[in-house]
Formats: C-alpha cells, sequence, structure tokens
C-alpha cells in the first residue's frame, strides 16, 4: 500500500495525564516515519492536561464530563480522518521506529496490524516482561484466542473503517472495554498480522488505571463486560471463557490467595462450565454435587499430598 505510514493518526486517550503528556508527544514526534496526526482527548481532567496539550502543538478534544477510556476512544475515533489508527496510553512507551517498522503490515483494512509489547513494573515487584504472540497471524480461531488472551491495545494499529462498522467500543464499560472489543472485532472477522518486536511498553504504576481501581470496582465491570460477551457469543465459545476463568479460579485457589476465586467462579459458573477442561470424572461429580471448590480443595489436597510423597523419597 503506498506512503500508508501517511494516514496513520496517533490517538491519545487521557485523563490526568499532565505530567506524561510531554513524554508522548515527543516519543510520538521521534519517530522515524510520522505519525499523519496527534489527537488527544481530555477525560475532564483535574489537572491541566487540556493545557499542556495545547502546548505541545497537538489537537485537543475537551470532553466535559469523566466518561473512561471506551468514551474517549470512540470520539478520537470520530475525529480523525486517517484510514489507520493507533491508541496508546500516554504513560507507556512507543519505540521511535514503531510506524516504519508496523506500516510494512498494513494492507488489508479489515487487518490489524500488532508487535510484541514490553510490560513493566514501577515499584519492581515483578520481573520486565516481554508478551510475544508469534501464532497469532496462524491462528485459525481469532475469536477462541482473544478469550483466552489479551493484547494491550498499544500494541495495535487498527483499520479505522472497520472499527466504525462494529460500533468501536462499549462505552458504558469503563474497564475491561479492551477486552470485550478484541473478541467482538474477532467475531466480526478481524484478522491480525503480527510482528515480534516489542515496539512499545505498558507500564504498571500506583497512579495507572490497573493500580488504581479498587477490586471490588473491578469486579463490577467485569461483570458487565461477561455479559457483554454472552450477548454474541454461541455455547462453544461461551464454554472457552468459562474455562479460562475457572482455571484462573483454581490458580487462585491452588495458590492461597484468599477469596477472589469465588469471584472468578461466579463468571465460569455464568458461563455454564462447572468443572476444568481434562478434569477427570470424580472431578466432574465433585464440581456436579458440592461445586467446583469441593473438587478444588481435593485437587489441592491430593496434589500436595503426592508432591509431600515424593519429596520424601
Amino acid at each position: 500500500m503506498e506512503n500508508v505510514s501517511a494516514r496513520i493518526a496517533l490517538l491519545l486517550p487521557a485523563y490526568n495525564s499532565a505530567a506524561y503528556l510531554p513524554e508522548m508527544v515527543a516519543q510520538a514526534r521521534h519517530q522515524t516515519v510520522p505519525f499523519a496526526e496527534i489527537i488527544c482527548y481530555d477525560d475532564a481532567s483535574r489537572d491541566d492536561t487540556a493545557a499542556v496539550a495545547d502546548g505541545l502543538g497537538i489537537k485537543v478534544i475537551r470532553g466535559t464530563e469523566n466518561r473512561g477510556a471506551a468514551f474517549a476512544r470512540n470520539r478520537l475515533l470520530e475525529a480523525t480522518g486517517c484510514d489507520w489508527v493507533h491508541f496508546h496510553d500516554v504513560d507507556d512507551e512507543l519505540s521511535p521506529l514503531f510506524v516504519e517498522k508496523m506500516a510494512s503490515l498494513l494492507s488489508n483494512l479489515r487487518t490489524a496490524a500488532v508487535c510484541a509489547t514490553r510490560k513493566t513494573w514501577d515499584d519492581h515487584s515483578r520481573p520486565v516482561r516481554i508478551e510475544r504472540f508469534p501464532q497469532l497471524e496462524s491462528e485459525p480461531d481469532l475469536l477462541a484466542f482473544f478469550l483466552r488472551h489479551f493484547i494491550h491495545l498499544n500494541a495495535f494499529i487498527f483499520p479505522r473503517a472497520f472499527l466504525l462498522e462494529i460500533g468501536a467500543f462499549r462505552d458504558e464499560l469503563r474497564l475491561a472495554e479492551d477486552t470485550e472489543f478484541e473478541a467482538r472485532a474477532a467475531a466480526h472477522g478481524l484478522r491480525c498480522r503480527y510482528l515480534d518486536e516489542a515496539l512499545v511498553g505498558w507500564r504498571i504504576h500506583p497512579q495507572s488505571t490497573t493500580g488504581r481501581i479498587s477490586r471490588q470496582v473491578r469486579w463490577q465491570y467485569d461483570q458487565l463486560y461477561i455479559k457483554r460477551l454472552l450477548e454474541f457469543l454461541n455455547a462453544h465459545y461461551r464454554r472457552i471463557l468459562g474455562e479460562s476463568w475457572l482455571y484462573r479460579a483454581w490458580w487462585l485457589y491452588y495458590t492461597g490467595q484468599g477469596m477472589s476465586d469465588r469471584r472468578y467462579l461466579e463468571i465460569a459458573r455464568l458461563c455454564g462450565v462447572r468443572h476444568l477442561a481434562g478434569a477427570s470424572m470424580p472431578e466432574r461429580l465433585l464440581s456436579r454435587v458440592g461445586g467446583p471448590r469441593t473438587a478444588f480443595f481435593l485437587k489441592k489436597f491430593w496434589s500436595r499430598l503426592r508432591h509431600g510423597r515424593a519429596g520424601a523419597h
């Protein structure tokens, strides 16, 4: 596609982001191949996000009410005239080679370009992780893939027309809107081309959405997000979704993380899933009679008993 980079817009949803915008815009302007335009949506920030964006010389849309990232992205999508769009969180990293390398993957208006992601924690509580998805291009069932895996939106360039066609993001979702969107896009036939280079970063810090939202609020939006998914998933995909959440519940239970697993169990129940994929017949019977937690208890007990015996020899 000739000079496709001339039609890639950088779209920045921002809330209380005045401290991060200068670095983000600097990274955008240091691209070896420039973005066609940069637009920032200020989601009714309490700081001077809009003024900082103005001072940096980028286009600013001022929201009058805080509505969340999904609403902000939809307004940004409406505002640009570019064929291709890249959403980026303003507190995250962007390689100067992003546009140059990703533009070569853009050729089909129903196909997104995706790269690997460098995930970091500001408190150094976990080591740096490179999230790679080399199976993405050859994956025969992208809907099943996105029900099991999450790829940060920073890693994508999307065809704008396709996003508008499917209704883009759900305005009412303030959390998990990206997860719901990726699954719905796949259900509508989105394909992906993949570059196995970490050209974007994803930072976890106390002021990020991931860092500042309470578990209770997250749970409320998780329930809403699941209900939105169930509106378009058939029984086959509901089972895939439910098994994914039930596996998370098992992991939380096995590692002793309080009562958190109960919420994951509830989502699995909403999907009609009561036992793990590949569960033995006794596990299935226990799950049906006493619920998944009963099966988890015996599974954990048996696992530790076996490991204890192995360690004794």
